[in-house]
């Protein structure tokens, strides 16, 4: 099997190191590839294990790839992070206010002030915005730089995490795999992601957490099917 495991920053390979070497082991071949963006985060790899894997493992690799940066890519950010805000208006987060003024940092400052004040300033008018914030970054054309990418690495399945950052430009990736039919997993990074980061964007054919816990949280808060999390 072919597989493409997009991750924030090379950091991540520390998290699942066991997982790539086991993938590696069983003879699917591995490329991992770090969204690139302005940060530069690509470089958290201290220990370079990356270049430890590649070294051990002929059908292993890794590099950069590009994230989504032209005016469409950033206000498909912009929505996403303004929903991933609006989830922090709900009651389970209701004594949460230093989460909430975190996401209301990376969201939209016209959805800020519509749900925090006002007529839209309840449990439905917020679920009104936040509807409307779906389907205005759904209908975003997919980034044909990024299919571009895919097409060129083939892979029969798309691994990413974290993929809950505020806006997250891996979500791009996604939604290039769902359009050319290519199977996308999430692989749940740490045991705070489902609860005080951003949302998960669109389904998932599989979801992968550390425990019965995370799998509620994925079910609970972000709404996925029960049978799609492992």
């Amino acid at each position: 099997m072919n597989i493409l495991f997009i991750m924030r920053h090379a950091g991540f390979i520390r998290i699942f190191d066991p997982a790539l070497r086991i993938l590696c082991e069983r003879g699917h071949r591995v490329h991992v590839g770090f969204v690139i963006t302005k940060e530069r985060h690509w470089m958290a790899d201290s220990i370079n294990l990356a270049g430890q894997l590649s070294s051990e493992y002929p059908n292993f690799s890794s590099g950069m790839i590009p994230a989504r940066e032209d005016a469409w890519g950033l206000i498909g950010s912009d929505l996403r992070a303004s929903v991933d805000y609006l989830r922090y208006l709900t009651p389970y987060y209701k004594d949460a206010p230093k989460l909430r003024e975190r996401a209301a940092e990376f969201a939209l400052k016209s959805v800020v002030s519509l749900t925090r004040r006002g007529p839209l300033a309840n449990g439905p008018g917020r679920a009104l915005v936040s509807l409307a914030c779906r389907l205005a970054e759904r209908s975003i054309p997919v980034s044909y730089e990024i299919t571009r990418v895919l097409e060129a690495q083939r892979p029969d399945v798309l691994l990413c995490s974290p993929l809950v950052e505020p806006g997250t430009p891996q979500m791009e990736y996604v939604r290039a795999a769902r359009s050319l039919g290519i199977p996308v997993v999430l692989c749940v990074g740490s045991w705070d992601n489902l609860t005080n980061k951003g949302l998960i964007h669109g389904p998932m054919d599989l979801v992968t957490v550390w425990n019965d816990a995370m799998k509620r949280e994925a079910v609970e808060l972000h709404g996925v099917s029960p049978d799609r999390v492992v």
